[in-house]
Parts: structure tokens; C-alpha cells; sequence
């Protein structure tokens, strides 16, 4: 595996205020294809804080998904008491994300190219009462670092890959850096179409007024999208040449 050195000036595309990130170094296997990564993303954590009303938590990941509540009387919380909510999960966490109507659903992707959705299905966010899922399936690249993940109101899945995918046979750099899975579905499929070759793809957006409206963060350049991923163009006219994180 070969590692691009770090560009030389970084510019960040924003989650919504209610979400702050925090994460870790790309660690990227090849499957059948060859994986070039870089280390855009310099912690060891992620983290992701969650204000709706008047619940306020926080979720931390690393082999395993962690929440902290929200303080009450005569108890800790605000980040001063954490409990795992998650058995360990394939990976490190790279990527949360809260579904933005259901605060009770939480996605998470892993460095080894792992979907999971994670459900508070009982009374509590005791272990038993939370039911993890793989959504990990057909068409998803497998053991590739997940850079970004989104989620809509509908509970579609948007995921970006921060990696050079180059297949040998052909001796071509691929393109496919943006996966959507629909809700309800069981497959993934690619919506990279405008995308460069060869360029990682590490942040994506929901524009919050319209589902179809899509940005997306590469090592170079920002794109934007009005039909869901059908086409991304360029959107990046008079920013800096540096890798959106």
C-alpha cells in the first residue's frame, strides 16, 4: 500500500451544528482492487454530540460505540460517564452519524468498510435493549476505510470512501466514492457519476431543505449534486486547491 503525503492546506465541509467530529487516521486495506490512502484525518477518535430539544447526549467511537446522557439530579452525564452500547463492532469507528428525526438510530462506518445501524429497541440503551445491525452488503467495497457517513429523514445511507481504487486487469483508477442504500433496501449502489478518478472522497452533506441536494469534500475539490448523486459537478470556483475534510 503506498501513502500520499498530506496535502498542504486542508478546508473542512461542515456537518450540521448539532454534530462536531472528531477522527481517526485512514487505515486502508486493498481487497481486489488496489487502495491508496492518506492520513487526511490525524486523532484516534471520533466523536459526535447531539443537542434535540431537550435531550442532549454524546456518542464516542472506537471499537465500540459509546453513549454518554444527558445529566440528571444526583447523576453524572455530559460526557462524565460513558457506557458501551455496542458488542465490539468490525473495525474502528470513522464515521457516525444521528438520524436527523429519530434520535434513537444511530449509523456508524468502520475502517474496515463496515455499515452498522445501531437501534435503542428496549427501555434503556443498556446493551440488551440495543439491537446492531450490519447493513453492510452487495456492491459496497469491502475492507476500504468509510470516511463520511449521512443519513436523510427517509433513512437512506449515503457513505463516501477516502481511497484510490485502481483495478489491475484493467489498469484503470476508479471513481466510485459516493454509495447510497436506500431505505428499506439490502444492496448499496455507487452515485459517482462526475466524480474524478482517483481522487478520495472525505465528507459528504445533506443540504437540509431539499434530500437531492448533495456536497461532497474530495482531496481536491468540492461537488455538488441536485439529483441525489445522478451527476456531481464542480462547485468549488475560487476556493483554494486543498482536500475538503
Amino acid at each position: 500500500m503506498i501513502r500520499v503525503p498530506p496535502p498542504a492546506c486542508t478546508m473542512s465541509i461542515s456537518a450540521p451544528p448539532s454534530i462536531a467530529q472528531i477522527v481517526p487516521v485512514p487505515q486502508v486495506h486493498g481487497h481486489s482492487r488496489t487502495a491508496v490512502s492518506r492520513q487526511a484525518r490525524p486523532s484516534s477518535m471520533l466523536l459526535s454530540l447531539l443537542t434535540r430539544q431537550t435531550r442532549t447526549f454524546a456518542i464516542l467511537g472506537g471499537s465500540q460505540l459509546w453513549r454518554s446522557p444527558a445529566a440528571t439530579s444526583g447523576s453524572l452525564g455530559h460526557a462524565e460517564s460513558w457506557s458501551a452500547i455496542t458488542s465490539t463492532l468490525t473495525g474502528i469507528i470513522t464515521a457516525i452519524a444521528i438520524h436527523p428525526t429519530d434520535s434513537n438510530t444511530v449509523y456508524v462506518g468502520t475502517s474496515q468498510g463496515h455499515i452498522y445501524r445501531v437501534q435503542k429497541t428496549g427501555a434503556t440503551w443498556n446493551l440488551a435493549d440495543v439491537t446492531t445491525t450490519d447493513l453492510t452488503g452487495a456492491n459496497l467495497p469491502t475492507s476500504l476505510y468509510i470516511s463520511d457517513l449521512v443519513v436523510d429523514t427517509a433513512g437512506t445511507v449515503w457513505v463516501t470512501v477516502a481511497a484510490v481504487l485502481w483495478t489491475e486487469s484493467t489498469g484503470e483508477f476508479s471513481n466510485n466514492h459516493v454509495y447510497r442504500r436506500l431505505a428499506g433496501a439490502s444492496t448499496w449502489e455507487t452515485r459517482s457519476n462526475g466524480l474524478a478518478q482517483a481522487n478520495p472522497i472525505n465528507s459528504i452533506v445533506i443540504d437540509p431543505t431539499n434530500q437531492n441536494r448533495l456536497f461532497c469534500g474530495g482531496d481536491a475539490g468540492v461537488f455538488r449534486t441536485e439529483d441525489a448523486g445522478g451527476n456531481w459537478t464542480a462547485w468549488d470556483e475560487g476556493l483554494p486547491k486543498c482536500a475538503s475534510v
